[in-house]
């Protein structure tokens, strides 16, 4: 992905550079993937977006009100339609899943396989996110993800919902490595991921910009120190 940044009154110019530059090397801006998006919400007025002329060629980006996906990272208001598309995802597959245990061949393998496809695939869906997006902005997704793959699991097993007092939850919850199944709470998880993300992408960061991330509150060097126990 190629991201630029300017004023907006700057944004036709610099459309207009960046097609240019890729010219270049012969490469084209993807009249479909090539957006506009304004932090202040003050894009140039023009109904199909941006517009350049490039060598007699017209350029265009079109409007991105809701923000963008850069490089898979939600950057303006994207991250909630984000976090809306991997829910709708999961569960579409999740019915998958259960559909799975009652049409396919009889036996035990059917419901170990859609547990390992359960636990091993689709409750990591949310986890990229969980590490670059605001957690309080992530937080009702994440919820309601945990709520998707625990009921997804009870059902797999057929459990009845009023057999799970707090001692089967708990058995649920914890961790294979003691003995539990495995399922997680990313919901409890999310601020932790979030500051280990952003950790993690500090010295990056600071070589490509020179801007140093320090951690500079007695809480958020506890987190870390959390994230890393």
């Amino acid at each position: 992905d190629l991201v630029i940044i300017v004023p907006p009154g700057s944004a036709g110019e610099a459309l207009g550079v960046a097609a240019e530059v890729c010219g270049a090397a012969h490469l084209d801006l993807h009249p479909s993937k090539s957006l506009a998006w304004s932090a202040c919400g003050r894009l140039p007025a023009l109904p199909a977006g941006l517009a350049a002329r490039v060598d007699g060629r017209l350029v265009t980006a079109a409007p991105a009100p809701g923000g963008l996906l850069v490089a898979g990272v939600p950057v303006g208001a994207a991250a909630a339609a984000a976090a809306e598309r991997v829910l709708a995802d999961a569960a579409r597959d999740c019915q998958r899943l259960l559909d799975m245990c009652e049409k396919g061949p009889a036996g035990r393998p059917r419901v170990e396989s859609a547990r390992s496809l359960l636990l091993d695939c689709l409750q990591l869906r949310l986890d990229f996110l969980s590490r670059v997006v605001d957690p309080r902005e992530l937080l009702p997704f994440a919820a309601a993800f945990d709520s998707l793959i625990f009921d997804t699991f009870r059902r797999i097993y057929r459990l009845d919902a009023s057999e799970l007092l707090s001692l089967p939850v708990a058995q649920i919850h914890r961790p294979d490595a003691q003995g539990g199944s495995g399922v997680r709470r990313l919901a409890e998880r999310v601020r932790f991921n979030f500051i280990d993300g952003a950790a993690s992408a500090a010295p990056f960061i600071a070589r490509a910009t020179g801007v140093h991330v320090c951690v500079r509150t007695r809480y958020a060097a506890q987190m870390l120190r959390i994230c890393y126990t």
